[in-house]
């Protein structure tokens, strides 16, 4: 029996990115979703509630989606029985994600959070659902869809198939690998990330294959792709090339956005790391990249930690003073929006 079911496929795309595999149906769905994508989530419930009312299944899921997770305006009740029931009505007319999110609810049981039972556990419901969910994934998957061919993979991978519902790594390799050489991004991203880990997917480590295919995400505008294909030079040794890549993300994302924020701090982390290994003045690099990071916006508390070291204990105080004031002219000099 599978234990993590769509949570784990939520965490792999996110609310967000799921909704964005949707097939566009109309202007005002695809409004929704970027108000969704924004946390405007007053302005995505006013232009999806009148679509799902009307019947569109797609805009159904999403209503299931954001009543379970609590994002409808105040003034609506919101509790995951609504949710169940848009799901429901979302299934029935073939919505496939919907049918693995009701076969996710009885497979585990849904309480309310109040404690109230939503949905009770059901073996039979749970399978119909899988079932249905698999069957309509498969098809679609041999059919030639990449996105179907993701969902399959995922569906292998956390063993969510009827009746035994046990993991099978080799299908769930096979059918990511067929997304990927059909330039599937989020595809060639797992691929990278399998064989960098080397603990999905039922691959060994490997960084060649690694550098592959987050390259090839990458190549194709994915900068999830060039965060990996940092992270994999990182390891190899490849600091220069490592920093290349992060660097452009960084002048290529939008002032004050997360990317640029991460792409600052992965570059503090770098210089950080070899400081003093190989030469001085990369503290000042990783103090530069920081400031950076932290112009633009929050940063994890362990990146405050390591600026606060460099400051204390590494740098002397007219390097702090040059590498701020370097860090505040390349804010100024980027504040423009994504290239």
């Amino acid at each position: 029996m599978r234990s993590k079911g769509v949570a784990v496929f939520l965490a792999v795309f996110a609310i967000g990115s799921l909704l964005s595999l949707l097939p566009a149906q109309a202007g005002s769905l695809e409004d929704a979703r970027a108000a969704l994508d924004r946390e405007d989530y007053a302005a995505a419930f006013q232009l999806v509630e009148p679509l799902a009312e009307a019947g569109d299944a797609d805009a159904q899921f999403m209503v299931g989606l954001m009543h379970g997770e609590r994002q409808v305006p105040p003034d609506y009740t919101s509790d995951w029985a609504i949710a169940h029931d848009w799901f429901l009505k979302a299934a029935n007319q073939g919505q496939i994600d919907a049918m693995s999110y009701l076969g996710d609810a009885y497979d585990r049981g849904v309480k309310d959070r109040d404690g109230r039972t939503v949905v009770e556990r059901n073996a039979e419901r749970q399978a119909y659902w899988f079932g249905r969910a698999y069957e309509e994934r498969k098809a679609l998957a041999e059919a030639g869809d990449p996105d179907a061919q993701v969902a399959l993979s995922e569906i292998y991978s956390y063993g969510e198939v009827p009746p035994d519902y046990r993991r099978d790594d080799a299908a769930a390799f096979a059918w990511r690998l067929k997304a990927a050489r059909q330039g599937h991004a989020i595809a060639q991203v797992d691929l990278g990330s399998a064989y960098l880990q080397g603990v999905y997917l039922g691959l060994k480590k490997d960084q060649e294959l690694a550098a592959f295919w987050f390259r090839e995400a990458y190549q194709a505008g994915h900068v999830e792709g060039g965060f990996g294909l940092a992270e994999t030079y990182r390891r190899g040794g490849r600091l220069s090339e490592a920093v290349k890549v992060l660097e452009t993300i960084a002048n290529r994302a939008a002032a004050k956005s997360s990317i640029r924020t991460r792409a600052a701090v992965e570059l503090g982390d770098a210089f950080d790391d070899i400081a003093g290994e190989y030469w001085p003045e990369s503290g000042m690099h990783a103090y530069f990249w920081y400031q950076i990071a932290m112009l633009n916006g929050a940063v994890p508390n362990e990146t405050q930690e390591r600026v606060n070291i460099l400051r204390q204990e590494r740098l002397t105080e007219g390097q702090v003073i040059a590498a701020v004031e370097a860090a505040q002219q390349w804010v100024a000099e980027n504040e423009g929006s994504a290239n």
